[in-house]
């Protein structure tokens, strides 16, 4: 995404509102140190030289960061070289908040603010909320921000045609849901982010949004966003390894599986057997490596570079398995017209479900190839 030094500032700008708002709820924030997990990823360059990397690097590597005035809300525990750190094992970042849960025996877990790649969108004003009831109110002076209704029964792809009328922040309505669409001082026009959003309430007469979920994403572990369609394409990918076995691809679906650290994509496969030969492990494990060298860069990066993300796995299930799972939705009210396998899941008692009935599991043998710049790098796990 295009950035500028301008709208560095205008992000810094709305850092200093964290604080205050903090303060409002837990008083003496100005008196010892507040633990915080900052930390850079890897960066690349564009053929033409441009710097490529996340936004919290590029914001955490500028100068606005680095030689930022003392303030006693922002007084961090980990020193400037922890968080510039490039060694992603050092900088001991990723997928904590079990763990956190755990040792912090209750403290509240705070979501400050709203922002993305993009752009950055607004605050959280009552930052002791519980997780799934935060909402976020968004400043009008970080972007121009628009508002395209979501209709359920339809949906469309992102970056589809549609006739529906765009809405301006002064015109959503309590309980709809939007998605959320930005004009940037950076250069974006019209953006679609792919976030939908659900107007929970007003601040006097400023939107507050429940942040609902991404469009078309269904797995994602760290920064990486994978959606249905590239999925798809991935698992066909990885399925012409079964062919010369006399093996086909009956239906699978998918989990992002963060019970341990790092998170990793488990699928579950149900294949056809029509012919007679053995399919040996390293051919699931061929598979494997076919789906993540199919999928986009920034999953490929969290695997290779940032270590973020963990070797994908594929768990082969019993015949007959789908169809137990397709009883299963009917017998909590699906309709037998619509039903089709999802491509995702996340309720646990389908997980339980599925897992009842592997038989087998097998995962990438090695990291896919990333080429961040003009090198290529791919080591082993």
């Amino acid at each position: 995404m295009p950035t500028i030094e301008e709208e560095l500032g205008r992000r810094s700008l709305l850092y200093s509102l964290l604080m205050p708002v903090m303060n409002q709820f837990v008083p003496g924030l100005d008196r010892g140190k507040g633990m915080y997990f900052l930390f850079i990823k890897s960066e690349a360059k564009t053929p033409g030289g441009l710097v490529a990397r996340p936004v919290l690097t590029s914001y955490y590597k500028s100068s606005y960061f680095r030689e930022r005035p003392y303030d006693p809300y922002t007084n961090y525990t980990s020193p400037n070289e922890t968080i510039l750190c490039q060694d992603s094992y050092q900088r001991t970042m990723s997928q904590y908040i079990p763990t956190l849960d755990y040792y912090s025996n209750g403290l509240p877990l705070v979501c400050t603010m709203y922002a993305s790649s993009e752009c950055y969108f607004g605050l959280n004003l009552n930052p002791l909320s519980k997780p799934s009831e935060v909402s976020y109110t968004l400043i009008p002076t970080m972007a121009y921000f628009e508002f395209l209704p979501v209709n359920r029964a339809a949906p469309t792809l992102l970056g589809q045609k549609t006739d529906q009328e765009l809405v301006d922040l002064v015109d959503v309505k309590l309980g709809e849901e939007y998605e959320l669409v930005v004009t940037t001082y950076a250069g974006l026009y019209r953006y679609r982010v792919g976030d939908i959003l659900r107007v929970a309430g007003f601040k006097n007469k400023a939107p507050q949004f429940n942040f609902v979920c991404r469009k078309n994403v269904v797995l994602s572990i760290d920064a990486d966003k994978t959606d249905e369609v590239e999925l798809q394409n991935a698992v066909q990918n990885a399925a012409k390894h079964l062919l010369p076995f006399g093996a086909s691809l009956t239906e699978y679906t998918s989990y992002a599986d963060t019970s341990k650290i790092p998170g990793h994509y488990v699928l579950f496969w149900e294949i056809c057997l029509s012919g007679s030969a053995p399919i040996h492990p390293s051919v699931f494990e061929d598979c494997c490596l076919a789906i993540e060298e199919s999928l986009n860069s920034v999953y490929r990066q969290g695997r290779v570079s940032d270590k973020s993300i963990g070797p994908l796995e594929i768990r082969i299930t019993e015949k007959g398995t789908f169809d137990r799972l397709m009883d299963f939705a009917l017998s909590q009210g699906a309709s037998i017209n619509q039903y089709k396998a999802p491509r995702c899941v996340k309720y646990a008692p389908i997980i339980e479900l599925l897992n009842s009935r592997v038989v087998s599991n097998y995962f990438s043998p090695k990291c896919p190839k990333w080429v961040p710049g003009h090198k290529q790098w791919c080591t082993p796990n």
